[in-house]
């Protein structure tokens, strides 16, 4: 903390109004970003970068990053789309949603910014994935043998072979 951040006008400013300030300078200055970028242009950035088969690691940085830029412009302007439309909207019907009425606009964007951000994310697409990470490795430990998974495996075989059982039910049952 320098000391022209921790003072303004003779007070003593709080950690709280610092952070608060410094996150509303990076808004600011993050939007000031987004104004100049030009979406078309960032779009084609983007494609060379997936299409590359390496990158530097200042490159990965600058996919990121247009990524970002990318995914905040839509939503800019799909909300931009959706606060022009949603006062005539209001006086004709209230108890529409905003999302209903522009997913004609923003079909395609929230369907790749949910994909994204659950691969990203990391959340589970597995049901193994759910289980916390010391059940998962108990599983593991506690696999069944070669020996009994044969065993299951032609038991298993055997019941799929003798599914000819015809009309007699009790028959195919009792052979379970």
């Amino acid at each position: 903390m320098s000391s022209d951040e921790a003072r303004r006008h003779g007070f003593r400013l709080t950690k709280k109004e610092l952070e608060d300030r410094r996150k509303s300078e990076k808004i600011r200055k993050w939007n000031e970003r987004l104004d100049r970028e030009d979406i078309v242009k960032l779009r084609a950035e983007l494609d060379s970068l997936n299409r590359a088969t390496f990158l530097a690691p200042h490159q990965c940085e600058r996919k990121r990053l247009v990524e970002r830029l990318i995914r905040d412009l839509e939503r800019r302007n799909c909300n931009d789309s959706v606060s022009a439309s949603k006062p005539q909207e209001e006086s004709l019907d209230r108890e529409q949603s905003v999302c209903s009425s522009s997913s004609e606009d923003c079909d395609n964007l929230f369907v790749s910014t949910i994909t994204e951000s659950t691969v990203m994310d990391g959340f589970p697409t597995k049901a193994d994935q759910i289980l916390p990470r010391s059940l998962r490795k108990r599983q593991k430990e506690d696999v069944v043998d070669d020996r009994y998974r044969k065993r299951i495996r032609n038991a298993e075989d055997a019941l799929l072979s003798s599914n000819t059982v015809g009309d007699n039910l009790e028959e195919f049952f009792d052979s379970l």
